[in-house]
């Protein structure tokens, strides 16, 4: 006896067969709720089929509605119209709202622990993206700022090294007449007061210079000196020694090449106002320049630039004042693209620490997915082991020492799996049972119906078929 089990869409078929040719009721079946059995005879003797197909039809009835009585407990029931008592008193409790289904996430899958993971791991990603980006954006405020305060305190020593410097240029002494009209006779006045201080000391651009030198060269920045008129005396970019060699300026720029430029751009740039353009006057045409503007009012004033290539410029103007008299203006700047040259390096160390971030999220990346898409892999490939075979049932993955989710569909997964085939079992075991039920009434039948036709005598008659009602009334 060959037993066939095969599971197909939720519905339970069990197919009994023979090796032999020998069967009672071919192609007959009994139907049990979604199972359907093949019923076999292994007592035939001959080759012959019955050929009443109406006692054929009352034996296979006859087997349908004993099987229907045996199979009415709930464990073999796969319908969902079949219930019995205690299924019939379940209450169906309706779908909760949206609500309800948020509150009950958070309460059974936020404090999972693979949840905790999952969100520990993009959070601290995500947290490292914003906290570098506001980093980067303090720093450059913070070069700005501390580059402004460099300036102005370098331009106040090097203004009162200036001023100090300052003499005449001739022996001529200019006096103010309103001071002396206003003079009363039998007082005491000091001679100094009846010179004009605005006339005074005037800068002289030839004892400036060495000193100019001297005081900006290990700065590497770029000075100008203007006189209260605003015509430049002085640049610190065309002062140069004597015996000093010349070099031309490059007439032209080399072009740089697109990802080079790129590049530099991206490490330059960074989210935020835009600043005004630079704009090289002529020598004069120093007021033009709003800071120096300011300085020979007598206030120091720094402006924040770009220039045509998009690099930062600081620009700090202070006023040269010598006995209370401003006599000129100077105008420190930083080189195009100091500040971007320290972003660029403090960019570059923070694209080597991302790189290695980049390479531990990676790491991290696949054992998360050992720890989590592998063991669904193999739970998915051992499920379809199993639909094609029964014998692998016992290569199902276990997972069951894991404290996390993973163990817990492991471990539900091998008990549904254990559950369905002992269903299984039991309902192949109950086939067996109504088959060897069915096979002494048929073949007492058959007996009976082929020694009809021999019997002789009416007593015989009546008494085979008290044996063939018996015989029905057992499969009944």
């Amino acid at each position: 006896m060959v037993w066939d089990t095969v599971l197909r869409s939720n519905r339970v078929q069990l197919s009994v067969s023979k090796n032999d040719d020998q069967g009672l009721l071919d192609d007959s079946q009994i139907t049990i709720g979604p199972v359907s059995l093949p019923v076999p005879d292994e007592d035939r003797s001959g080759n012959q089929i019955a050929e009443q197909n109406g006692k054929a039809t009352d034996a296979k009835t006859a087997g349908s509605n004993l099987a229907n009585e045996k199979i009415s407990q709930p464990a073999y029931q796969s319908e969902p119209d079949i219930l019995d008592a205690d299924t019939a008193n379940v209450e169906i409790t309706p779908k909760k709202g949206t609500l309800y289904r948020v509150r009950r996430f958070f309460q059974t899958s936020i404090f999972s622990s693979l949840t905790r993971r999952i969100i520990v791991l993009n959070l601290a990603a995500l947290t490292t993206l914003v906290a570098g980006i506001l980093y980067l954006n303090q720093l450059r405020d913070g070069l700005i700022d501390a580059r402004v305060q460099s300036l102005r305190v370098q331009g106040e020593i090097i203004s009162a090294a200036i001023a100090a410097s300052a003499t005449v240029d001739s022996d001529i002494i200019s006096v103010n007449p309103e001071r002396l009209l206003q003079l009363q006779p039998d007082s005491n006045v000091s001679p100094l007061s009846f010179f004009d201080p605005t006339l005074e000391f005037p800068i002289n651009p030839e004892r400036i210079a060495p000193l100019l030198r001297n005081l900006i060269t290990p700065t590497r920045t770029r000075a100008r000196i203007y006189d209260k008129n605003g015509f430049l005396l002085l640049d610190s970019s065309t002062i140069y020694l004597a015996g000093e060699v010349i070099r031309p300026a490059l007439t032209a720029k080399e072009p740089t090449p697109l990802p080079v430029e790129l590049w530099q751009r991206l490490l330059t740039w960074v989210p935020g106002d835009e600043f005004p353009p630079y704009v090289e006057y002529s020598a004069s045409e120093g007021k033009r320049y709003p800071e120096v503007g300011a300085a020979l009012n007598g206030a120091p004033t720094d402006i924040v630039r770009v220039d045509e290539d998009g690099r930062l410029l600081i620009s700090v103007a202070i006023p040269v004042q010598r006995q209370r008299a401003i006599v000129g203006a100077l105008l420190l700047s930083t080189d195009p693209g100091e500040i971007d040259a320290i972003i660029a390096a403090e960019r570059m160390g923070v694209l080597r620490l991302s790189l290695g971030a980049l390479i531990v999220s990676m790491i991290l990346s696949f054992f998360l997915a050992g720890t989590i898409a592998e063991p669904m892999r193999r739970l998915s490939s051992a499920a379809e082991r199993v639909q094609k075979s029964m014998s692998a049932r016992d290569q199902i993955p276990d997972y069951t020492d894991r404290p996390d989710e993973i163990g817990d569909l492991s471990r539900s997964f091998r008990a549904m799996t254990s559950a369905l085939f002992e269903r299984i079992e039991a309902i192949e075991k109950f086939a067996a049972d109504v088959a060897h039920e069915l096979k002494n009434p048929l073949t007492s039948l058959r007996s009976a119906v082929e020694t009809l036709p021999l019997v002789k005598t009416e007593k015989d008659r009546d008494k085979l078929a008290a044996i063939i009602l018996h015989d029905v009334q057992r499969l009944d």
